[in-house]
């Protein structure tokens, strides 16, 4: 068994409390466990609005990544379980922040197994969703195309973990015109790879109201691809526009 709260915050170190049995429910003590701690990029979904960092996968060709299954390693070690079949595990946060995307949510499996000489070894997960910030920035755009000298809109909506309005939030935001710009070609890959250059067009500093809502605008200056970047706190959320 694997307890650790189903949620938690960035920054915070990564706890969990493995607890071993035997099956007639006594508690299973000095066993040697091997765990692993996994992470796959998540998403917190606000109907009606985008969240967190711009996702440009789509401009690899579909072969050049595929599903995440357990996720990407971060961390893992072997130890032994205490007398009442305990096993805490501490994961600093400053271990495991550079393996992780900020402003985005990420999904943390926890996986242990004992093992126990003589025996198939006994495996079990726990999932902890591991948020960047205490709320979440929602941005609708107003119009996804729009023509170069007209205004831009863009609708605000921060949220918390449980989807409820939270207000009062001050937050920033930037507006860039972005060109993808190639660096060389990925022989790995098989793939060029690429570097977005921002051009900052505009920003402004401003406050969700008691409803957690506001709206910005910007007017692009000439065509092209557009991104619009809100920030606060550790929160980040970032839609791209295209312009004619």
């Amino acid at each position: 068994d694997i307890a650790g709260g189903a949620e938690a915050l960035a920054g915070s170190d990564i706890q969990a409390t493995i607890k071993s049995l035997y099956y007639f429910g006594a508690p299973a003590s000095n066993m040697k466990i091997s765990w692993s701690l996994y992470a796959n990029p998540g998403y917190f979904y606000a109907p009606g609005y985008e969240t967190g960092p711009s996702d440009t996968r789509w401009m690899l060709p579909p072969w050049y990544y595929s599903g995440y299954g357990i996720g990407s390693y971060l961390a893992g070690g072997e130890s032994e379980t205490a007398a009442d079949g305990t096993l805490l595990i501490l994961v600093p946060y400053e271990e495991i922040a550079e393996h992780l995307t900020a402003g985005k949510a990420q999904y943390l499996t926890l996986e242990a197994n004992l093992i126990e000489e003589g025996e198939y070894p006994v495996s079990a997960r726990g999932t902890q969703t591991l948020h960047p910030e205490r709320y979440y920035i929602g941005v609708d755009v107003e119009q996804w195309v729009g023509q170069a000298g007209r205004e831009m809109g863009f609708t605000i909506q921060t949220l918390d973990w449980a989807q409820k309005n939270a207000p009062n939030l001050s937050l920033r935001a930037v507006f860039s015109k972005v060109e993808w710009v190639e660096k060389a070609y990925n022989e790995n890959g098989g793939t060029y790879d690429y570097e977005q250059v921002r051009t900052e067009i505009g920003s402004a500093d401003f406050v969700t109201d008691a409803l957690g809502q506001a709206r910005i605008a910007f007017t692009p200056p000439d065509a092209g691809v557009y991104e619009l970047k809100v920030t606060g706190g550790n929160a980040i959320t970032e839609s791209l526009v295209w312009v004619s």
